[in-house]
């Protein structure tokens, strides 16, 4: 590896710059396939799929709980800080 590298250093800057392209734009391809496969798989559950505000509120209102405890945990801790002082 350390080999390769010391190759790579002695290459000319516009060979290095194409070189680091082909690596981030295969990396990038290989992310971007594995996200596009994902659409392919389907749930192994024998429910009916629902679709109602219930199941979307749900993510919704957990998310804004969320948020809400970090914030008070985030107001104690710059309250005990201002005691401290």
């Amino acid at each position: 590896m350390f080999d390769f590298i010391d190759e790579l250093r002695k290459k000319s800057p516009a060979k290095k710059k194409m070189i680091a392209l082909t690596v981030s734009a295969s990396i990038t391809g290989v992310i971007f396939f594995v996200w596009i496969s994902t659409f392919w798989l389907t749930p192994a559950s024998n429910e009916p799929k629902k679709d109602s505000f219930a199941d979307i509120a749900a993510p919704i209102s957990s998310i804004k709980e969320n948020i809400a405890e970090a914030y008070s945990s985030f107001v104690k801790i710059i309250g005990a800080g201002q005691k401290g002082q």
